[in-house]
């Protein structure tokens, strides 16, 4: 299966609310890398908008799916304090 990685937090959410779909989370030493089980040629139009600032998404969905990143985000690195 195909993937589409970033880094950006606000992206990957505006991935996930748009595409439905929650990435696995692939850390570094200083950063967090959201990775989508999606074709890129799926995900980089989403991406093209979001950056244009021509992407709508809803707003409480949106930041639901913030704070749920960032959620995966402490929960992975709390499991590799262990």
């Amino acid at each position: 299966m195909s993937t589409y990685r970033t880094s950006d937090l606000a992206l990957a959410a505006a991935l996930k609310t748009t595409l439905r779909r929650s990435p696995a989370v692939e850390l570094t030493s200083r950063f967090a890398e959201f990775v989508f089980s999606v074709d890129p040629s799926d995900a980089q139009p989403i991406a093209d908008r979001f950056y244009t600032d021509e992407l709508t998404v809803p707003a409480r969905r949106f930041a639901q799916d913030m704070r749920d990143l960032k959620s995966l985000i402490f929960q992975a690195r709390g499991s590799n304090d262990h």
